[in-house]
């Protein structure tokens, strides 16, 4: 997923959030989600192949890339897990309790065979 960057937040809380035009990057940056929850942020830098002899529009470009920030999308099992504000008989358990349980009566009887 491309888009804008949003490392200022994560490097520097104070930093102002308007953009430098002196420094305007070429593309957005490169957002990966891993597997394990966590977001990172890359920055990309296009450039010139190092090895053209000669700068066109027709040179083949490279692309630079660094992780620029990092972000925690899951709960690590050191948090504990939260409970529900609610006491046993809040009106909203109550309620859910109920649907579920209707839903069930809904779903019918199953039919379990035993044996041949």
């Amino acid at each position: 997923m491309f888009g804008t960057s949003r490392s200022w937040f994560a490097n520097n809380a104070g930093l102002k959030r308007e953009k430098d035009q002196s420094k305007q990057v070429v593309v957005e940056s490169l957002y990966i989600i891993s597997c394990y929850g966590t977001l990172v942020e890359h920055m990309m830098e296009p450039r010139p192949l190092s090895t053209a002899p000669k700068i066109s529009d027709d040179t083949p470009l490279e692309v630079m890339t660094s992780p620029r920030a990092s972000w925690t999308l899951v709960r690590t099992p050191q948090w504990n897990e939260l409970q529900p504000p609610f006491n046993a008989n809040h009106p909203l358990l109550l309620a859910a309790d109920a649907v579920q349980y209707y839903q069930f009566l809904l779903a019918g009887p199953m039919h379990i065979t035993m044996g041949p």
